[in-house]
C-alpha cells in the first residue's frame, strides 16, 4: 500500500465501513484475535541464540525460549523481548526448504 495510498485509502474505507457492520465491540474483536493471533512465534533469532548457547553447554537459553512458546498467546511482559524482531544489523536468516 505504500506505493499505492489510493489504494490503501479505498481498502481502508472498505474495513471501517466493515467494522461498522460487525457485531461486537472493538475490545470484543481484539481480545477474539489474541486468541488466534500468536504474540510469541520462534524467530530465527532467537533459535540461532538458543543453539549458540547449547553448543557452549548452557541450555537455559533454548529453556527459556521453550517456555516462553509453550503459551504463544499470553501476555508475558517478563518475556516481552521475545516478540521483538532482531536487533539492526543482525545477518538475515539464510534457511532453505529443508530447514
Amino acid at each position: 500500500f505504500a506505493a499505492d495510498p489510493a489504494a490503501f485509502a479505498t481498502w481502508m474505507t472498505r474495513y471501517a465501513s466493515r467494522l461498522r457492520r460487525a457485531a461486537g465491540s472493538s475490545q470484543a474483536r481484539r481480545a477474539g484475535m489474541q486468541q488466534v493471533s500468536p504474540r510469541y512465534v520462534l524467530r530465527h533469532h532467537l533459535a540461532q541464540d538458543a543453539i549458540h548457547a547449547a553448543e557452549g553447554g548452557d541450555f537455559e537459553p533454548a529453556r527459556a525460549l521453550l517456555a516462553v512458546l509453550r503459551s504463544p498467546y499470553a501476555d508475558q511482559p517478563a518475556h516481552a523481548a521475545y516478540a521483538d524482531p532482531p536487533a539492526d544489523g543482525a545477518p538475515p536468516a539464510a534457511l532453505s526448504c529443508s530447514s
